[in-house]
Formats: C-alpha cells, structure tokens, sequence
C-alpha cells in the first residue's frame, strides 16, 4: 500500500499526524484574493522517490459550501517567474491541462475549499514540475509573502505567483502569492510520457485530448486522461504497475498501441502516432465515417467531430482523410 503525505503550505505550526501522514498547518485566513478566470502557481520537485499528487485544498471566493471548479496544468520545470510579460505563466507554451476537476468551499465564506480530488500530477524523481491552478465559479485567495519553500524526504514545495490572465502577457501579474491550502500525494507512484503524433491535421496539438490506458494481456487496468502541448508530448501519472501493454487514443483518432512497457517509475519515450478518420469512433474508419463528413459539410468552429483535420472548417480535405483511411481499425 503506498504511503500518503499530506503537505500544507504557507507554514505556520507542524501539527504531529498519523505514522503515514504527515502536516504542515496552513496560514489561517487569506490577506488577499482574485475573481473567477484567475489562476495560481507553484513548483513540485521531487527526490529520489517519484510522487504523484492526488489532491490539494485551496482557499477561494466562494461562499460557504458553494461549488466551483478547478483546471490542473503541468509543465516541466518552473512554473514561476518572471514578469507579465515574460516566464512560463505569461504563455501556453510547454503547459498540458490535466482536466478540471470539482470543487466545494469549506463552511466559511472565502474560506479554505474541502479536499478536492484532482487529476494526478506525475512528478519524477529529482525533476520540478510547474504546477497552475485556475479558478472557475471562484476566484483563487492567497497570503502576500515571499516565496517560500517547504520540504520534507520525498518533495518540496515552492509557492507562488498569481495571475489575471494565465497563459497571455496580458491582465495583471503577482509575485509572490503564497497558495494558502494543502496538496496530497503517494510517494512511489509510477508515470508514463512520450509524444503523439495526430496525422493528417493542420494545426499543432495544443490542448488535444487523449486517453492512455494501460492493459495486462486483454484486462484494462487503469485509464488516463490528459492533453497534448505543442509539440505532442503528454505526462500521466498510474496505478499500474508491471509489463503491460500501453495504448492511445485521441478524438477522432483510432486507437494505436505503444507496444509493451514495463511501468515501474517514471518512464519515458512511450510514443505513439494516431491514423485519422474515426469520426464516430467505432475504432474503424468505414462508410459511416463518410457520410459524418458529409452530413456536417461546410460547417465552421471548434470542436467539430467531423473536421477531423482541425482546420474549423468541414470540407473536401476531410473527406479525402477519410478515404485514404478507410478500412483500417483500432489496435
């Protein structure tokens, strides 16, 4: 059974916890706060064990006992730094979204949310991983103070910028912004990383989703959830462990296998490249497919199933896709 660590930041008193657990007692009570859209930063590095955060409690706007959501992105290295206009937070560039996740603010009004259960964070062994949290329905509360630190065997924790506008150099910039809250994590978990390649689309792979799920012979033993950045590379963290075979898949994508892996730590290089054309994904690009591009032909936007090379328009090079597709299936 893995261990659990449960590491607060914003340091104020070390509580003494189960032989399993361990605590770091938050600030109390925030100084300080933005508005829904806002987002928060911080870093996770770990030692010589990797680590998968699993959740964090955050302070926040919301009345007492009110929902919100929060969106997880990752990025390798630093998440902190340097100013509105320059450092990792100012662009989309090297982040993954990790997915949203829901939210309830504790019983006091812009008080400390209760535990929220967010996508795992795979953090390997001796790497920092950048870690931003947006606010939605709430806007992230925090406490003015210098960066700080706080460490114990397995990881170390560095808090925090905020910012308006994440992702842009536009809006509003602050450093630092100590995360007033906590996050969990399993020390020793394992993690899988690589780079997909979605053929036959015209943009890059920004934000793509996709789905790693992980197979012992027949038997799916764990499922995983994350998107792409720009140049195709994916993290996830898993509970899956041994030799066993990995498989992607993306919308609109068949199904490719990675080939057979031994999971065990943070392992790397598990890539995969993605045939176009499964509109309806039955795992087989057919007639059916066909006549989805036909039927949403001329149609424009995002996120349109049947635009399958990404260009926010359904026309005659979608069709070609399908057609240079067809008949080929799922691994």
């Amino acid at each position: 059974m893995k261990q659990t660590r449960l590491a607060v930041l914003c340091l104020s008193t070390l509580v003494a916890a189960s032989a399993q657990a361990i605590t770091i007692v938050a600030n109390p009570t925030s100084n300080n706060g933005g508005s829904s859209g806002w987002a928060i930063f911080f870093d996770l590095t770990a030692a010589a064990s990797p680590v998968s955060m699993t959740g964090l409690s955050t302070a926040n706007s919301a009345l007492a006992n009110v929902a919100f959501t929060v969106e997880v992105f990752v990025r390798t290295g630093t998440a902190l730094g340097t100013s509105l206009a320059v450092g990792p937070g100012s662009s989309a560039a090297g982040w993954t979204s990790l997915g949203t996740a829901p939210a309830t603010q504790g019983a006091t009004n812009s008080g400390i949310s209760l535990p929220i259960d967010i996508p795992d964070i795979a953090v390997p062994a001796g790497q920092t991983v950048g870690v931003a949290v947006k606010f939605t329905g709430a806007g992230p509360r925090y406490f003015n103070s210098a960066y700080q630190t706080f460490s114990d065997a397995n990881l170390s924790l560095v808090t925090g910028d905020s910012r308006t506008v994440p992702f842009t150099p536009t809006g509003s910039y602050f450093a630092p912004r100590c995360l007033v809250g906590s996050i969990s994590y399993d020390l020793g978990g394992n993690s899988v990383s690589g780079t997909v390649t979605l053929n036959n689309t015209v943009v890059a792979p920004t934000g793509e989703p996709i789905t790693v799920t992980f197979y012992n012979g027949s038997t799916l033993v764990d499922t995983q959830n994350t998107t792409l950045n720009a140049s195709g590379q994916y993290t996830v963290a898993t509970s899956a462990s041994g030799i066993l075979t990995v498989k992607i898949d993306s919308t609109h994508f068949l199904r490719k296998s990675a080939g057979i892996q031994t999971i065990s730590g943070a392992i790397s290089g598990v890539n995969a490249m993605l045939s176009n054309g499964d509109v309806d994904n039955s795992d087989e690009v057919d007639a059916a497919d066909i006549d989805a591009v036909i039927a949403a032909f001329g149609n424009t936007g995002a996120n349109i199933s049947a635009d399958v090379d990404n260009s926010l328009e359904v026309d005659a090079a979608d069709i070609d896709i399908v057609i240079s597709n067809f008949g080929s299936t799922s691994d």
